[in-house]
């Protein structure tokens, strides 16, 4: 007992001699806390030595305005070092209340924020709102300003039913590039389910993507119903109406893995 009570006293002493920062900058403060590394203010004769492993680090500096994007990293970090540890905050750019940083989200629950969660999915509702306004707005200009006139919606088909060697071609073009397009989103898919992640995925890029291949192929319907044109468009339908179908189980995804 007397021997660990002595180490316990050395390590200590140790641990009252030196800090081991965490290397992890936020923000300009970060090229301020380099300047201290530098043959200037020489930080290694305080026993002051920066580590690239929470694992091995007691301080943890925050040098920059802590985001809610970052906060989850940044406990996670936190939630690393062994105890004893502390946090060094740069309060010359940190205007948030010091809470503490136990109030920041935890790693262990993925790092999700209720209040976070409901700010972006009310950003993501607007942002839709806002793309369909502005189509609207476009379509509304375009029509008062006489560009869209009866014209351009003419759509004559042939009475017999031969078709020129340009236009098989253009069905087959058409129905490679619907191919392609769709054989576009089955490595993404492959890739979440192998990794049992969707990291970097933005279901409001989803949600636009589903939004825009469902008007566009509404529009090609609405157009014009008759058989031969329904025909002719069917490439186009079937890439973008498909993509649906996939982006769906890409979002299907995205909530099984968070």
């Amino acid at each position: 007992m007397r021997t660990s009570t002595s180490l316990d006293v050395i390590a200590n002493w140790g641990r009252q001699s030196s800090m081991y920062p965490m290397t992890f900058g936020l923000a300009c403060c970060a090229v301020e806390m380099m300047h201290i590394a530098g043959p200037r203010y020489d930080q290694d004769r305080f026993g002051y030595m920066f580590r690239a492993s929470p694992r091995q680090s007691d301080v943890l500096i925050v040098a920059g305005t802590l985001t809610n994007k970052m906060a989850p990293a940044f406990r996670q970090v936190y939630d690393q070092m062994p105890e004893p540890r502390w946090v060094i905050r740069d309060v010359a750019h940190h205007h948030a209340s010091a809470s503490g940083i136990e109030a920041l989200p935890s790693s262990h629950d993925g790092g999700r924020d209720v209040n976070a969660s409901i700010f972006h999915w009310r950003y993501s509702v607007v942002c839709i709102v806002l793309v369909q306004l502005a189509g609207v707005a476009g379509w509304a200009l375009l029509y008062k300003a006489g560009i869209l006139t009866n014209s351009l919606y003419a759509f004559t088909a042939k009475a017999d039913d031969s078709k020129s060697a340009v236009e098989v071609l253009g069905s087959v073009l058409g129905y490679f590039g619907a191919l392609c397009y769709l054989c576009a989103r089955v490595p993404q898919i492959v890739k979440n389910y192998r990794g049992r992640s969707c990291a970097g995925l933005a279901p409001l890029f989803l949600f636009l993507s589903i939004l825009g291949n469902l008007m566009y192929g509404l529009s090609v319907i609405a157009y014009n119903q008759e058989r031969e044109y329904l025909l002719t468009s069917l490439p186009w339908l079937f890439g973008s109406l498909g993509t649906i179908l996939e982006d769906c189980v890409i979002l299907l995804q995205v909530w099984m893995y968070r």
